[in-house]
């Protein structure tokens, strides 16, 4: 609880609260209710399970049980969105929260899924210019030792889309038949769909269960929001304006 104390959104909160209460007391009605409407919306959506109870709907039918791999393919495709190029990092890397996504790929690569590792992603603004996040990816995993497998980088795509047409593409001029994707467990219904818009069906393996993970921890409840919750709901409607934007566009 303590902290709290430390977000700037706690305080934030805390004048919707005090500035919604103010105005009520000067009967100005509107601006009252407006600032305590924006209150409570910061508390359901920063400060209760409703989002992560929301986000692992969309995980769940993606979980399998410990150990249970997919059977082998033709490649493992890797969406981006799990980490950045870096300038300061020893690893090269900046991982964020979904870096998940790279521990998968590469587990299912070194149990023998496939031999073929396919990295996504776009370019990040260094101090050096643009630089490849899937390329730095690709020297992170390939300084492990591991030398069976053979990591291809996709161009600069700025959306799953973007990916999902350039994989179909590779995939076409290999004569690859079948390919595992593997992203955030919540992503992978539009994922898949863009690939099936692609022209490629694929078979999803979940990494990055936000929701599910948020569940099982029994944290969630809060009347001050809380800003990693916050995120869970970021994650949450991104994925859904995400899935009415490609039905609404075509891309899936």
């Amino acid at each position: 609880m303590r902290d709290c104390l430390f977000q700037p959104l706690t305080w934030a909160w805390v004048l919707l609260g005090v500035l919604g209460i103010r105005a009520l007391r000067g009967r100005r009605r509107f601006e009252g209710v407006a600032a305590l409407a924006a209150a409570l919306l910061l508390t359901v959506s920063g400060g209760t399970p409703l989002p992560a109870w929301c986000l692992a709907r969309l995980e769940r039918p993606f979980v399998r049980p410990s150990g249970v791999l997919p059977a082998p393919a033709d490649a493992v495709v890797m969406l981006g969105g799990g980490h950045a190029a870096s300038t300061w990092e020893t690893t090269g890397l900046d991982a964020t929260a979904a870096f998940d996504r790279a521990l998968a790929a590469w587990q299912l690569v070194r149990n023998g899924v496939s031999t073929n590792l396919v990295l996504g992603g776009g370019l990040s603004p260094t101090r050096l210019g643009l630089v490849s996040d899937g390329e730095r990816l690709a020297a992170w995993l390939r300084a492990s030792g591991e030398t069976n497998a053979s990591i291809r980088i996709l161009p600069d795509c700025r959306t799953t889309a973007d990916e999902a047409r350039e994989s179909a593409s590779l995939a076409r001029a290999s004569g690859w038949k079948r390919i595992v994707v593997v992203t955030s467990a919540a992503h992978l219904p539009r994922a898949l769909a863009a690939f099936r818009a692609a022209g490629i069906e694929a078979e999803g393996f979940g990494s990055d269960f936000r929701g599910l993970d948020k569940l099982e921890q029994g944290r969630e409840w809060n009347i001050v929001p809380d800003a990693d919750t916050l995120w869970t709901t970021r994650c949450l409607l991104h994925e859904i304006i995400g899935r009415l934007w490609y039905r609404a566009t075509g891309k899936g």
